[in-house]
């Protein structure tokens, strides 16, 4: 039992140092929007989410699935040459091909700004297009390298210099110049080419101009199923943004937006965990101790169904008062969503962490069929309940696409591993559904009957085995060691 306690502590330590950076990146986005909400209109705001949409899209669309698979791939290398020529020849093709999606997307750019009519997309934000996709997919493919050397605490420290010089680019054009939603353009790409600065060179390898057609072949044998997961991942995760523009206009997209700001906040620390649970647990399988790999698994499915479905929860009693205070009564409409889409986002963690887990394991190929199967169901949910629900359609639609998702994900992940149990995610949603079920028949506004609830479902959680002591000692015990040995080598270079 020792060892995927070890295994556990690292993690740990791992996602406590990526998620300094993203917890720095969460707070000031968090403050962004809140100012966002009273420095510009709900157009404005939903044409900048519309064209950022596009260029991650178009962006992740120029990887061919590279940044995915590239942890699992340096999982199976030894030798630091193997590492240096994989990694060069990566940087070659990723840089060629974001540049060529680049000029494509400036060629077209008046074709992509009519495809969304010139009210959600207007063409003075279109031409910033491909610089944004070039910037946001070399951001990426940079975060990517850094984790398959695992170097958190440098993939935390290019989150901090991205959210810092976005948040005060953000300040100094949106609100002291008032250049208006263009501002937040200038700010998204200054503060990544800052980010970048720093990320590139942190790579820890020489960077040389070599590139090994058997390498690009090699990677591109293991990333190309993942590119296709990609897709409709991504479309399925974001589709909804679109087709409530294309329905409810640029406004309805500010709306539904906010409603999934604090969810989508939540999802970024949970990026922190992921980024250090990825390669771990495609180690740990390469090393064949199964048995290990199964109460590994079925122990991070109980804490992150626990960590999630607790914050859905405190936003089910404190939705309302929390959206208003946040983003002004001018935001109401988005209370509902904002609820709805933290049971979504409890969901859709527990199916990333079996998403995940397929991928480590090398079905590489069965993503791509769940993302499938959840795009049509999302699809057509988006296309039959918005008209009804509005914005709340949208929700809906997302909580349905991700209810399709999990038992397939989790088939593929059983199917390998026997061991993986649904149980350990099922109990802390089965406590949650009852609690959340009394938060709205009780529909109280009193702080008092908030905490009484709460402390309830925490502990029916601790009598029923969801909480264990053993975890909560472990992890009280490496935060302060962790903040410790940050601040005593803060200025020291990278580690693993």
């Amino acid at each position: 039992m020792s060892k995927p306690k070890s295994t556990f502590s690292r993690v740990v330590s791992g996602t406590l140092a990526t998620a300094l950076g993203k917890g720095t990146s969460v707070i000031l986005n968090f403050v962004i929007i809140v100012v966002l909400a009273r420095a510009l209109t709900p157009e404005d705001y939903g044409a900048f989410v519309l064209l950022r949409t596009f260029a991650l899209f178009l962006g992740q669309l120029s990887g061919i699935g590279l940044d995915t698979c590239l942890p699992v791939l340096f999982s199976r290398l030894e030798s630091d040459e193997e590492k240096r020529q994989l990694v060069n020849t990566a940087l070659i093709f990723r840089c060629v091909m974001v540049v060529l999606f680049g000029v494509v997307a400036f060629v077209f750019q008046k074709e992509i700004a009519g495809l969304l009519g010139s009210t959600l997309l207007p063409p003075e934000l279109a031409i910033y297009l491909p610089v944004m996709i070039i910037c946001e997919a070399i951001y990426v493919m940079t975060q990517a390298m850094l984790q398959s050397f695992m170097r958190f605490r440098q993939m935390g420290k290019n989150d901090i210099i991205l959210s810092i010089t976005n948040f005060a680019l953000t300040i100094l054009f949106v609100v002291i110049l008032q250049v208006g939603v263009e501002g937040l353009v200038f700010a998204r790409i200054g503060a990544q080419i800052a980010a970048l600065s720093q990320g590139i060179r942190a790579i820890p390898v020489q960077k040389k101009l070599e590139f090994y057609g058997s390498k690009l072949i090699y990677m591109l044998r293991f990333g190309l199923p993942m590119l296709a997961n990609e897709i409709l991942t991504f479309w399925y995760n974001r589709f909804d943004t679109v087709i409530v523009g294309l329905l409810l206009g640029s406004s309805g997209v500010a709306f539904y937006e906010v409603g999934k700001r604090i969810p989508d906040t939540m999802r970024i620390l949970y990026d922190a965990f992921r980024s250090v649970y990825y390669p771990f647990i495609s180690r740990l399988y390469h090393d064949k101790d199964y048995a290990q790999v199964e109460l590994f698994i079925n122990t991070i499915l109980r804490v992150v169904a626990f960590a999630t479905c607790s914050a859905a929860l405190v936003g089910i009693l404190a939705g309302n008062a929390l959206v208003v205070i946040f983003f002004t009564e001018k935001y109401v409409p988005a209370i509902p969503v904002f609820m709805l889409m933290m049971v979504t986002l409890s969901w859709r963690l527990v199916g990333n962490v079996l998403g995940t887990s397929i991928v480590a394991l090398g079905e590489t190929e069965k993503p791509a069929i769940t993302s499938a199967i959840s795009a049509v169901v999302g699809f057509g949910a988006n296309l039959l309940l918005i008209p009804i629900f509005n914005i709340l359609g949208a929700a809906m639609a997302s909580l349905l696409n991700v209810w399709a998702a999990n038992p397939i994900d989790y088939f593929f992940v059983w199917r390998r591993l026997p061991g993986v149990s649904a149980i350990s995610y099922l109990k802390p949603f089965a406590i949650f559904a009852v609690f959340a079920l009394a938060s709205v028949a009780l529909a109280s506004n009193n702080v008092l009957v908030w905490v009484l609830i709460f402390v309830a479902y925490l502990l029916t959680n601790i009598l029923l085995g969801v909480i264990k002591r053993s975890e909560l000692d472990m992890v009280r015990a490496k935060a302060p060691q962790f903040v410790r040995e940050r601040f005593k080598h803060r200025f020291a270079g990278s580690s693993k």
